[in-house]
Parts: C-alpha cells; sequence; structure tokens
C-alpha cells in the first residue's frame, strides 16, 4: 500500500505542532538558564564521546557482534523462506523483515542498561552519581546509545550499501515510508530504554536482577518476533499486541518501511506509542525516586 505524503501531513501537522510548540517553550527561557542547560549538555556529551572510546577498545566484541548478526539474518531468513512456496513478494517481505530486524532494530533495544544499573547499585557505585550533578539514569541511558552508535555503524552502512545494489529487494516503498521508519524506530528506542530503566531501578529491592533481565528480554524477543515474524502470529493476538507498546519495537516500524500499513493505522500507533512512552515515563520517575529514598534510608 502507497503512502499519501498529503494525507499524512494533515494528521500528523496538529501532533508535531503542539510538540514543536512545547520545545519552542521550555527552550526558550532567560540567559542563564540556557548557559546551564548548554553546560549540563557538553557535560553529557563528553561522557558519551568517553563511553564511545571505551566500547570500541574492544573491537573484537564488535566484530563479533557483527557476524552474529549476519549468521542470524542468513539462519532465520533461510528457515522461513521454506514456509513462501517460492512465492517472491514473501521472500522480499521476509528478507526485508528480518535484515532490518536483525541489522538494526534489535542492535539499538539492548538490556545491558537495566544490568548496568544492577549492577551500580548492588556495588555501591551509585554513591558517586548522587554526590554529584549527574543524573544517574540518563546516564545509564547515554552508556547504552554509545554501545548502540557502535553497533550499529558497520550494519547500517551495509544495510545501504545493499538498498543501493538491491533496491529491488531491500528499498523502502517511499521516502515517506523511510522517514516514518526512522520516526517509529527512534520512538521504540526511547521505550525501550525507559523500560530498561524501570526494569534495572528494581535493584533497590532485588538482591539480584540479572536473572530477571535475561528472562524478560528472552520473552520480549519473542513477542517482538526475533524467532518467528510477527506478521505470521495469529490475526487474534497481533490485534492483542497493536495496543501494547511491543508491537511498536521492531514489527510495525518494519511494515511501514515496506509501505505495508494504512495512513490511518499509522497515526493510530502514533498516538499509542506515545501513550506508552509517557506511562512509563512517569513509572520511571517513581520507581527510580521510591528506590533512591530506600537506598539512602538503608545507606
Amino acid at each position: 500500500m502507497t503512502l499519501d505524503g498529503n494525507v499524512l501531513k494533515q494528521k500528523l501537522r496538529p501532533i508535531f505542532y503542539i510538540l514543536g510548540t512545547f520545545l519552542a517553550s521550555a527552550f526558550t527561557v532567560n540567559s542563564p538558564k540556557v548557559f546551564i542547560y548548554n553546560q549540563s549538555v557538553r557535560k553529557y556529551w563528553l561522557f558519551l564521546k568517553t563511553q564511545i572510546s571505551l566500547i570500541t577498545t574492544y573491537r573484537f566484541d564488535l566484530v563479533w557482534r557483527w557476524v552474529s548478526n549476519l549468521f542470524e539474518v542468513i539462519v532465520y531468513f533461510s528457515l522461513w523462506s521454506l514456509t513462501t512456496n517460492g512465492d517472491v513478494t514473501q521472500i522480499r517481505r521476509l528478507l526485508i523483515y528480518y535484515v532490518l530486524f536483525y541489522g538494526f532494530l534489535h542492535n539499538i533495544q539492548t538490556s545491558r542498561g537495566a544490568n548496568w544499573m544492577g549492577d551500580d547499585i548492588h556495588s555501591g557505585a551509585l554513591n558517586h552519581f548522587l554526590t554529584k550533578p549527574i543524573n544517574f539514569p540518563l546516564t545509564t541511558i547515554i552508556r547504552t546509545v554509545a554501545m548502540i552508535i557502535s553497533r550499529v555503524v558497520v550494519t547500517v552502512f551495509l544495510i545501504t550499501m545493499g538498498v543501493i545494489l538491491f533496491p529491488s529487494y531491500l528499498a523502502p516503498s517511499s521516502v515517506i515510508s523511510f522517514v516514518l521508519f526512522a520516526t517509529f524506530a527512534l520512538l521504540g528506542l526511547i521505550l525501550w530504554n525507559l523500560l530498561m530503566v524501570v526494569i534495572g531501578s528494581l535493584a533497590f529491592w532485588l538482591t539480584e536482577i540479572k536473572s530477571l533481565v535475561t528472562l524478560v528480554d528472552l520473552i520480549l524477543s519473542l513477542i517482538k518476533g526475533a524467532f518467528v515474524p510477527v506478521y505470521l502470529f495469529p490475526e487474534q493476538l497481533q490485534r492483542a499486541l497493536s495496543w501494547t507498546p511491543f508491537n511498536y519495537l521492531s514489527a510495525f516500524p518494519i511494515d511501514i518501511y515496506q509501505g505495508l500499513v494504512a495512513p490511518k493505522v499509522i497515526l493510530t500507533g502514533l498516538i499509542i506509542i506515545c501513550f506508552w512512552i509517557l506511562a512509563l515515563g512517569l513509572l520511571c520517575r517513581f520507581t527510580y525516586s521510591r528506590g533512591i529514598a530506600r537506598y539512602e534510608a538503608v545507606g
């Protein structure tokens, strides 16, 4: 299904107008506040560059990750291509699904952040953050972003080359489809990191969370369609997942990339994922603030 750019512009304009107005009012402040904001941005930017430098020091881990991604694409595509009965359209859909899933989306959704939070809380390293003007959950997210950048830089290059060399197999259905895919991928990244902060904050109450993180990661991988493409799920299950945040982590953006989602459904999906981002953001604030209160009381 081809997306009508004019229809989408009309439907999305109010949402982006409100968002733009909010951002303009948020950053239109007096000069001292702007200076403080710039100083904070510079501090976290430096932290991000330091983390990227540390991660890229161990290049073998990165290379192994890229090889693993390629292996996963080949294995799962080969396995599920047996169900296509030689249908070229279904083969193309399956190929794009796993290339985007393991080549990009799965790489930007890592559970390392929750484990890092748990380790810092249990080891007492959190104390170093509490005594400085640094936001602990934000630094965890920045560490995650640093890892993501290191992971996807090569895979994005390879996918781009694939789109250029084999457009009939890997190219998006339109420029608008690609922009919307990137938008939902970014929203999915925000959603995922908020979820990991919530899980990581449970370390304030639990003595060990790595097993919990592994279990949650496995369940979410299944729901996201890591092992079985979501479009092969039963229709009732697909409808149920469309109201949860998990459908918008991989399956929905991939369908948009291929032009398989109607504009009205895209708008509905945008509203749903923004709702879940807001809900998880509030839950993050609640669990972390309650955890910090408990942590300080015990310490």
